[in-house]
């Protein structure tokens, strides 16, 4: 489900762009106009709900993994190999487009060519952090991203510190836990985990939701990416469930306070996902062909959507003005050329990059966890192939995500 969920969001936020972004002022009458713009207001939902996935998937990857600073360093070279590549790709198409568009004078140009600056802080997705304006509408959340990224492996690995360090000093004594220690270091106990990150996630919530100025920093939606690791912990025995409905109590507290479009989206998104590990579902909804392989594509339409559907639309409108029908044809065209954009950039450029960092080296040995034979496709932050190929070894048993690249 996770990944047909992954397809969800990233439809609902193309459609958003191409809505939003549209050139034309008016989709025939008011009423009809109002019905667009509150699709494409729902479709933006699709960010928080991403940010929820990155954290209850991370969290699964990372669940037996030892955090140590050589740990720390081939993670991020791995994720580096798996997000750089479609990523540049796709800043180069959008410069292409933007230089297209300024020789062809009358399509205006999605955002402007760049300065070498502003080039070079997106190369290393620091444009939020220096002020620089996005290259492309959208890139803002890949900054958020390795953002949480950084700090959820430094604070993960400080609660398997603290764990460790408690049954060193306390614990050493009983053999049981001794053999806890030996045979398991990975394990960070609940009271770290809680002890560690829900101070942060409350003063996300609690706090940072309320400040749009704060867009730029993680800590807006620190919330969103720990609920969806609360949710993964839980699931994974490593905190009660208890937590998961706590964390999700707050959510609702947090909208009761005041209404957040992110929080609400976030709640929604994490209801629905406790439900179907309640009715056993996570393998079983959404696994229809289609959303699956909107999910497997997902993070190239992300990437390569609003160019592309900037110069559909603009051409459209070059071609055949505000001719009212023709306006939904030309947003259809936008979302099937997007979609096609996306499916090119994915074979050509993510699929190769995701084999590359596979192939980078082998991950640290983990107990794998029987997989069902359903698999959830690879958010680009996310899971090495070495456990899926390890847990193949094993029967498969109903419930258990398979985390694919």
């Amino acid at each position: 489900m996770i990944d047909g969920l992954r397809g969800v969001a990233a439809i609902g936020v193309v459609i958003h762009h191409i809505i939003w972004f549209t050139p034309w002022d008016s989709f025939g009458s008011d009423a009809a106009t109002e019905w667009v713009y509150r699709v494409g207001y729902w479709g933006k939902c699709g960010v928080p709900i991403f940010f929820v996935i990155s954290g209850f998937v991370i969290a699964h990857s990372l669940r037996k993994a030892v955090v140590t600073p050589a740990f720390v360093g081939k993670f991020f070279l791995r994720r580096s190999m798996r997000l750089d590549p479609p990523y540049w790709f796709s800043i180069a198409s959008v410069i292409l487009i933007n230089f297209a568009c300024i020789l062809w004078s009358t399509i205006e140009a999605p955002t402007g060519l760049p300065t070498f600056g502003q080039l070079v802080a997106h190369v290393f997705y620091l444009q939020n952090i220096l002020g620089y304006k996005n290259i492309s509408v959208g890139f803002w959340t890949l900054c958020i991203e390795i953002q949480f990224y950084m700090l959820f492996v430094v604070m993960l690995g400080t609660a398997q510190s603290i764990s460790r360090q408690y049954l060193s000093r306390h614990l050493s004594r009983y053999s049981s836990f001794s053999q806890i220690a030996t045979t398991n270091p990975t394990a960070a106990s609940p009271s770290a985990l809680i002890a560690v990150f829900a101070p942060v996630m409350f003063v996300s919530l609690f706090t940072f939701t309320y400040f749009e100025e704060l867009d730029d920093w993680f800590l807006r939606y620190y919330c969103l990416f720990c609920l969806g690791a609360c949710l993964s912990a839980c699931r994974n025995d490593m905190l009660p469930k208890a937590v998961a409905w706590i964390a999700l109590a707050l959510f609702a507290i947090r909208i009761g306070i005041e209404y957040q479009r992110g929080v609400f989206s976030g709640l929604m998104v994490g209801l629905l996902i406790m439900f179907a590990d309640y009715r056993n579902a996570l393998n079983t909804w959404l696994m229809s062909r289609v959303w699956q392989y909107f999910g497997k594509i997902s993070y190239s339409l992300y990437l390569i959507h609003y160019p592309v559907a900037h110069l559909v639309m603009h051409i459209g409108k070059q071609y055949t003005g505000n001719n009212v029908s023709m306006i939904y044809v030309w947003m259809t065209i936008s979302l099937v050329a997007s979609v096609a954009a996306a499916a090119i950039l994915f074979r050509l450029v993510e699929a190769p990059s995701m084999a590359l960092a596979q192939s980078f080296g082998s991950r640290q040995p983990t107990r794998a966890i029987p997989l069902s034979k359903s698999s959830i496709h690879e958010d680009p932050v996310l899971v090495d192939k070495e456990s899926v190929q390890l847990a193949k070894q094993h029967e498969p048993q109903p419930l258990e995500l398979a985390l694919v690249s």
